[in-house]
């Protein structure tokens, strides 16, 4: 499981004043840029992932038969995550999913936890072409990890990424690109320059910042969040940020933060007047599809848990994608966003966590 959701920013081309919504543009195009959630199972119960606390779906994985009947639903894909809420590594035909998207020239990315990437799951996916392998690593020791994780497998995760790196470079190969992703809170943002460093020593190229998107159990609570920390305690990240930018350019590592955020405006205070959701276009040129079929306009919502099942727009598996991404749920969704009425599980979005 990631933890906490990873997002890329992303662009979609300017209306004219003539055209009167963004989904006349964009709904007769199926997206190229998806998530799909190949198992929602998870060999680790952290305190800041809703899978720990709310489960939403019933537990499974993908089949390999599932998985293309979802795919060739889809007339061109770019890009593919295929993770989700739970840990790919879980699914034993993980590998031939990737082969089966690379034979379409997609961009593939998984997020692991680390702790089954094994030396044999390394060749695999070496071997299956994927493109990027994100790792969730919150903490630099065992036992802030373990607080976080409720995992005492630091040392082991850190010596599988370095393993799988040096294989890829025996072989010659730059793929994948490895990066870790770093939940900032309280609890763990003194130990994020010293992340960068490991990130060094193993061979990833990029450390990516993601704020916490808290839901009030475990560490995903509101007084954990950054943000929401005194004017000395802001003060104090800001310099630990400024330190890890210094640090990045010495190591030659890209520091970046997810979403369209800079890492230092992670530590922005929520402005909830600023709508800042509006600058969100997922709805329009990506989707997320569950292990169960269930299609969702983002990765966020399984994290809004109160708001999951409003955010369901379709299933897959009971009807052809192109009708649901037409459909009128999924219409209703983007008018909501035109008409300054956005979800409840989209509010948040842009302020209190990235886009």
């Amino acid at each position: 499981m990631t933890g906490q959701m990873q997002n890329t920013s992303t662009q979609i081309p300017k209306t004219s004043k003539s055209q009167t919504t963004l989904q006349d543009i964009e709904a007769t195009n199926l997206p190229k840029h998806i998530y799909i959630e190949t198992t929602n199972m998870c060999n680790i119960s952290c305190k800041i992932c809703p899978r720990t606390y709310f489960p939403l779906e019933s537990k499974r994985s993908l089949t390999l038969k599932e998985f293309q009947h979802i795919t060739n639903q889809f007339k061109q894909l770019e890009t593919v995550f295929l993770h989700g809420v739970g840990e790919p590594l879980l699914n034993a035909e993980l590998v031939k999913m990737i082969i089966h998207l690379k034979s379409q020239n997609s961009y593939v990315a998984i997020n692991s936890n680390g702790t089954l990437l094994d030396r044999v799951w390394s060749e695999s996916l070496i071997k299956s072409r994927l493109d990027e392998l994100r790792i969730s690593i919150d903490a630099a020791t065992p036992q802030t990890y373990n607080k976080v994780r409720n995992c005492g497998q630091l040392d082991k995760i850190i010596d599988n990424v370095k393993t799988l790196n040096d294989m890829k470079n025996e072989a010659k190969l730059n793929t994948p690109r490895i990066s870790l992703w770093f939940v900032g809170m309280k609890e763990t943002i003194h130990e994020l320059p010293s992340l960068l460093q490991i990130a060094h020593n193993i061979g990833a190229s990029e450390v990516y910042l993601q704020r916490l998107i808290y839901f009030g159990k475990g560490l995903a609570i509101e007084d954990q969040s950054l943000q929401m920390g005194s004017k000395a305690e802001i003060s104090e990240y800001e310099n630990i940020l400024k330190r890890c930018e210094e640090l990045s350019l010495k190591l030659n590592l890209e520091f970046r933060a997810s979403g369209n955020k800079l890492p230092s405006q992670s530590l922005k205070m929520p402005n909830p007047k600023s709508n800042a959701w509006k600058e969100c276009k997922r709805p329009w040129i990506s989707t997320y599809i569950t292990v169960h079929g269930n299609v969702l306009p983002c990765c966020f919502p399984p994290f809004t848990v109160n708001q999951f099942k409003d955010c369901i727009l379709g299933n897959v598996f009971e009807e052809d994608f192109k009708h649901i991404w037409q459909g009128s749920d999924y219409m209703k969704f983007r008018n909501n966003f035109l008409n300054n009425n956005p979800p409840n599980s989209c509010i948040n979005c842009g302020n209190l966590w990235s886009l």
